[in-house]
C-alpha cells in the first residue's frame, strides 16, 4: 500500500502501521520496525515486481474491456451505443 502512497521508505511505513488505521489493519495490528519492511523488500524483490506487472497488465485488461464495451453499449457520459441494422443482434448488457 505504500508504494500508492508515494512510494514510503521503510520508515515511511513503520510510521504508518503506528498512526494510520488503514495501515494498522493491513499490518494485522502487529508494530513491525523499519528494518522489517527493509528486510522484507530485500528479500522479495523479484515477487514484488512480478506483483506490479501483473497488476499493470490486469490494468491494461480492465481498459480495454471498459473501451470494448462503450463501443457496444454507448459511454456513462451518456453518448449512445451504434445503431445495429437487421442483420447484427445487440449483446443485452449485463450490470
Amino acid at each position: 500500500m505504500g508504494v500508492f502512497d508515494g512510494g514510503l521508505s521503510s520508515r515511511g511505513l513503520e510510521e504508518q502501521v503506528n498512526t494510520n488505521i488503514a495501515y494498522m489493519y493491513l499490518a494485522g495490528m502487529q508494530k513491525p520496525d523499519f528494518r522489517t519492511f527493509a528486510r522484507f523488500k530485500e528479500q522479495n524483490r523479484d515477487l514484488i515486481n512480478q506483483a506490479f506487472i501483473k497488476l499493470e497488465e490486469n490494468l491494461k485488461r480492465s481498459i480495454e474491456l471498459d473501451e470494448q464495451e462503450d463501443e457496444l453499449f454507448g459511454d456513462e457520459s451518456g453518448n449512445s451505443a451504434p445503431q445495429f441494422n437487421d442483420q447484427q443482434k445487440r449483446i443485452p448488457k449485463n450490470r
